[in-house]
């Protein structure tokens, strides 16, 4: 939606707009990390697809440090994913909170303030030309056919955007569920789009009935104001007359 407001000013910032995915992958890495008894800190999962949990595609496949799961494991994980996004729609909505004990290991808004906090770090290494800087972001890109934006891995420089790195080669189940999530990140596209350009028409539509309301306000003014001279007019000519009857 951003990027499409910025459009329409004519200003395009394709390498300095991010959709931050470090969410989902922060989430999928702890899972992991609990799964490989190490320490979350040393495990990344990347993302791709896009920004929701129905679309956000974790590449366990890809975990480093390098690791292999087997379908059971797969199946647990993403398992928990879900559990954990029901959660947090549950909370959101005021519900299930009483429902948290202090032993999960899972704290979903410590999850999302490490992973902004983790995304903002990588921006000032970014800024300050550090290499090797990779984050998985929803970004405009032309990577697949038919979609706008897509989240992938980029390299950051200290302009934003410094590469896309296209999509990894991930397993059949991952390439699967990517494919299952395009339409559902069609549809989210749309709807943004749709979204901007219905609020773009209101603000437009608004700002015409403003302008209206103005332009009739001075109209007004203007024969409010004409009409004070010719009273002030008739007056000095009412007190002429009186005065020549003197």
């Amino acid at each position: 939606m951003l990027f499409e407001r910025y459009k329409r000013d004519g200003r395009f910032e394709n390498d300095r707009l991010f959709g931050v995915l470090n969410y989902f992958s922060t989430q999928a890495s702890s899972f992991a990390a609990q799964r490989l008894g190490i320490d979350p800190n040393s495990v990344n999962v990347p993302i791709v697809g896009g920004g929701c949990p129905k679309t956000a595609v974790p590449l366990f496949s890809l975990t480093t440090p390098a690791a292999t799961f087997s379908p059971e494991e797969l199946y647990r994980l993403r398992n928990a994913m879900k559990r954990a996004d029901e959660k947090v729609a549950a909370e959101k909505c005021g519900e299930g909170a009483s429902s948290s004990t202090t032993t999960e290991p899972y704290s979903w808004p410590m999850c999302a303030g490490f992973a902004a906090a983790k995304f903002c770090v990588s921006l000032c290494k970014a800024m300050k030309d550090e290499a090797g800087v990779v984050e998985c972001a929803f970004v405009r890109s032309c990577l697949i056919p038919g979609l706008n934006y897509c989240g992938a891995p980029l390299r950051l420089g200290p302009n934003g955007i410094q590469r896309h790195l296209g999509l990894p080669k991930v397993s059949a189940d991952e390439c699967r569920q990517l494919e299952e999530a395009i339409p559902l990140i069609r549809r989210d596209i749309k709807v943004g789009e749709r979204w901007d350009t219905e609020k773009f028409r209101a603000r437009s539509a608004l700002n015409s009935r403003v302008a209206a309301l103005f332009s009739i306000t001075k109209a007004t003014t203007r024969r409010n104001e004409a009409l004070l001279r010719s009273q002030s007019r008739a007056l000095a000519t009412t007190r002429e007359t009186q005065e020549s009857f003197k």
